[in-house]
């Protein structure tokens, strides 16, 4: 009786569990902009750990960010309102000429014009000012998107490397001793030297 009492109860969490995997595979879904009608399969074994040899260039992956290069924009957008700005300091001298005829007449008027302004007092320092304070300022925060990038990056580096030695660790040294474990469980069941419990114990251990 209790051994059956066991098994309702697991047959309750196999049908939560089955529950959790269709809701997980509904959300899956929606992330994936798919059809919730398509069945979604997991693949039955982890793929195999292969590493890279060589860390990747945590310099390339920052500028290749949406932030940084957001940053960068506002950075060249800050330096061609400073070119603007200079540029006003520079006076243009405009040259023109037309010739105006009159038919029916021999009557022709030709005119030159010469045309540049005199600036004697004022440099555009106030605009140059603001142009290059802006400059300065997409710059610190080009800086700080990018320090607060690398950052993350690092510390998603040393996440992926723990995680690598963990993983190494179950397959070269915890999942062979359960195997072990499991299979001198089997073997003890079958000549009657240990009860169910145990067997269901290793099997779970080794899942």
């Amino acid at each position: 009786a209790r051994t059956e009492i066991e098994a309702q109860r697991a047959q309750g969490d196999v049908r939560l569990a089955e529950l959790e995997r269709q809701r997980a595979g509904a959300a899956l879904s929606q992330v994936l902009g798919r059809s919730t009608a398509t069945a979604l399969e997991v693949a039955p074994d982890w793929p195999p750990l292969t590493p890279p040899d060589t860390g990747p260039d945590l310099a390339a992956l920052v500028d290749a960010r949406a932030d940084v290069r957001a940053a960068q924009a506002r950075v060249d957008a800050a330096q061609a309102a400073l070119d603007n700005a200079q540029a006003l300091t520079r006076s243009d001298i405009t040259v023109g000429a037309s010739l105006d005829h009159y038919p029916g007449t021999s009557t022709r008027l030709l005119e030159l014009r010469l045309q540049m302004p005199l600036q004697t007092h004022y440099a555009y320092q106030g605009e140059i000012a603001r142009a290059l304070s802006g400059l300065n300022q997409a710059r610190t925060q080009l800086e700080r998107v990018r320090l607060n990038a690398l950052l993350e990056l690092q510390s998603l580096q040393q996440s992926l490397l723990g995680t690598l030695a963990q993983a190494r660790s179950y397959e070269t040294e915890i999942l062979p001793r359960a195997r072990q474990v499991a299979a001198g469980a089997e073997l003890a069941y079958s000549k009657g030297a240990i009860p169910l419990v145990d067997l269901l114990d290793a099997r779970r251990t080794l899942r």
